[in-house]
């Protein structure tokens, strides 16, 4: 009879012990979807004296000084928790910014006084994984992001205005459309500028119901190294350089687990 208790007792109890070593997520959902808005502060533009936070913008067919503190950017993860205190996760990201505080070299044009800035669009793939304290019940509460992917830059199609240093100029909102033609297809500004991207960020998820948390923090991002530049050196160098002076960036978002 006692043989026939343990028995049943057992068969019980183990599903029991089973289920609660798979009970992780936040209220059984183990997946999530982060929406986030990135902040992005270059603290190192001061290292020198370039002037890398002025640009010029185009104004008729004159050129005014516009300064470019920070940029914004937009990041949208998938991920998963495989156990209470690690996940992993996929994010794609979109940032705009703006080159053109020191004069670009274009082969083949002659000598240029300045010229717009540049506007780039920058595109991220950026696999990640995520942990938590030993106590941790992803997705939410505070969690450590260790992630590495690829940045990939363009500059945007526009009929950028060029000053040249005998005073006349090209492009802008009165010049000639082929102006913008010429200019991307000599210097090869049609193709992109891929970099790799290290990440590590720190981020709170905090729940305000069921089915949303508002998740805060910061990343630490360093870009380096480099895939065959597609596009001109001068303008490849800009690009290496202003990612890697946006060191950190200021998450704030939210989050819903499904």
């Amino acid at each position: 009879m006692k043989r026939n208790i343990s028995l049943i007792f057992c068969m019980v109890l183990l599903p029991v012990l089973v289920s609660a070593q798979d009970n992780h997520g936040y209220y059984g959902k183990k997946s999530f979807l982060d929406v986030t808005s990135s902040s992005y502060f270059p603290v190192l533009y001061r290292v020198d004296n370039e002037g890398w936070e002025s640009v010029l913008t185009a104004d008729g067919n004159a050129l005014k000084s516009t300064k470019s503190t920070f940029k914004i950017g937009a990041r949208v993860s998938v991920g998963r928790t495989i156990q209470s205190n690690i996940g992993v996760a996929v994010e794609l990201g979109y940032d705009q910014f703006f080159l053109g505080s020191r004069v670009l070299t274009f082969p083949g044009y002659k000598s240029i006084s300045k010229h717009e800035r540049l506007r780039v669009n920058s595109f991220l793939i950026l696999p990640k994984i995520e942990i938590s304290g030993p106590n941790g019940l992803l997705p939410c509460g505070l969690v450590h992001q260790i992630g590495a992917g690829v940045s990939i830059n363009k500059v945007a199609k526009k009929n950028y205005l060029i000053v040249y240093q005998d005073g006349s100029t090209s492009g802008g909102v009165n010049g000639d459309p082929n102006d913008a033609t010429t200019l991307f297809e000599n210097n090869n500004l049609n193709r992109s500028i891929k970099v790799i991207q290290l990440m590590y960020g720190l981020k709170m998820r905090t729940p305000v119901g069921r089915s949303m948390m508002i998740n805060y923090g910061f990343r630490y991002t360093l870009d380096i190294g480099k895939i065959t530049y597609f596009s001109s050196d001068d303008l490849a160098r800009q690009v290496t350089r202003f990612l890697f002076r946006n060191l950190i960036a200021f998450d704030l978002g939210l989050t819903l687990p499904f």
